[in-house]
């Protein structure tokens, strides 16, 4: 765009994006910079309707493929033309019209009783929810169609066609993820008494050997050296240090460490009630003496003063005060791992919940009480996480007699 174009009068069309529409943006949690930037793009939308007459208060969400084509600058570059689409997606959330309005299907109350239960029973995170809705909501549409949920007529075959269904080009991986929301979906209708038991074991499983990363655990001097290259100085880096030591010596889950409430701590009695997430309960987790004296410290003193009731907070320029979510955590320590000259593809935070996992099974803990502290049902769950120091025990090992 042009500066000539930028100071025309741009009328009423622009003055509704400058105000409203960035208040909207504002309260989406969008970062200053990618406000101003659909701002920006917006204000072209604006204009270009206003010279044809039409007004973006009357966009619909059927008219966004023919009105990006038609409006799109050609010598804007692909990210350009991207942030151009982000922008009029924006535009159309904030109008209530970016999603077609779903038929009433009979069977979307028992989906709204089963997020529901996700939710509330569950701790599922609102984006888990999310992916669980899509799934289910194909399978019902599928059973189903337009119809009464009748669960008498479905049969272990109907089962097994769906999964074939989508079998064709997808990984076995992500077929028995998506499978696997099947069968948590069944196990709740068995819940309300409207399907048997075999119904869930005809779900099927698909060979998947080997297709499971492994993840190596941080040894003793990693595990030193990560502690150590956070700056305990600033309120930040005191702050990285402490959720750092709540998935490395306390094996929390991210989701865990970021909905952890200052009133879930007992000072008194060095315990932790760890919110539920996975599992249908949370439980309460024994701190260290030096792990309770760091967060003392933390929340005395390196906490930004803030209304929200969350351990940790973010602390820099970008929405002070503001609870972290499990996306930054996994930022905070991909930068660690490059901060101590780690191996580039090392990110995420689940390498630490492994070493938590692996540390106390080299000490000789068994797998039984390794899984309550890491919150598993299952044994087999647990294992994946407690390795075996197989080049350790290679000492160990007796030679064949001959």
């Amino acid at each position: 765009m042009s500066k000539s174009a930028a100071t025309r009068p741009r009328g009423r069309n622009c003055a509704v994006t400058d105000v409203a529409f960035a208040s909207y943006l504002q309260a989406q949690g969008l970062a200053p910079s990618t406000i101003g930037r659909t701002r920006g793009y917006m204000r072209y939308a604006a204009r270009w309707t206003a010279q044809r007459g039409w007004s973006l208060q009357s966009f619909q969400r059927e008219q966004l493929f023919s009105f990006f084509r038609r409006s799109v600058v050609r010598r804007w570059r692909p990210h350009a033309r991207k942030h151009y689409r982000a922008a009029l997606g924006w535009w159309l959330k904030y109008l209530g019209r970016y999603h077609f309005k779903e038929p009433a299907y009979p069977w979307l109350p028992l989906l709204g009783d089963y997020l529901l239960f996700l939710a509330a029973h569950r701790g599922f995170a609102p984006r888990t929810c999310a992916v669980q809705r899509i799934a289910i909501h194909a399978l019902l549409k599928w059973l189903f169609g337009t119809g009464e949920p009748d669960w008498t007529r479905i049969r272990p075959p109907d089962i097994w066609r769906y999964a074939q269904q989508f079998r064709r080009g997808r990984a076995p991986g992500t077929l028995n993820q998506e499978l696997t929301r099947v069968r948590l979906f069944l196990r709740f209708v068995l819940m309300r008494g409207a399907v048997v038991e075999p119904l869930i074991h005809a779900v099927p499983r698909f060979a998947n050997y080997g297709q499971a990363p492994r993840i190596e655990p941080l040894t003793d001097a990693q595990r030193r050296q990560l502690l150590a290259c956070f700056d305990r100085s600033t309120p930040v880096g005191t702050r990285d240090y402490c959720l750092t030591l709540c998935m490395v010596d306390l094996g929390l889950r991210p989701g865990e460490v970021s909905r952890l409430l200052i009133s879930d701590i007992d000072w008194s009695r060095h315990i932790l009630n760890v919110p539920p997430t996975k599992t249908d309960r949370g439980r309460q987790l024994p701190i260290p003496a030096r792990v309770a004296k760091v967060l003392r410290h933390y929340v005395r003193q390196a906490r930004a003063a803030t209304t929200s009731e969350r351990l940790f907070i973010r602390a820099g320029k970008r929405h002070p005060g503001s609870p972290l979510k499990s996306r930054d955590l996994a930022w905070v320590m991909t930068c660690a791992y490059r901060r101590c000259g780690f191996p580039a593809t090392w990110h995420g935070t689940y390498r630490l919940r492994h070493t938590f996992a692996t540390r106390l099974h080299a000490r000789g803990v068994d797998l039984k009480q390794i899984a309550d502290l890491l919150g598993h049902r299952y044994l087999q769950t647990t294992a994946i996480y407690a390795k075996v120091d197989l080049i350790g025990l290679r000492a160990l090992a007796v030679p064949w007699p001959f």
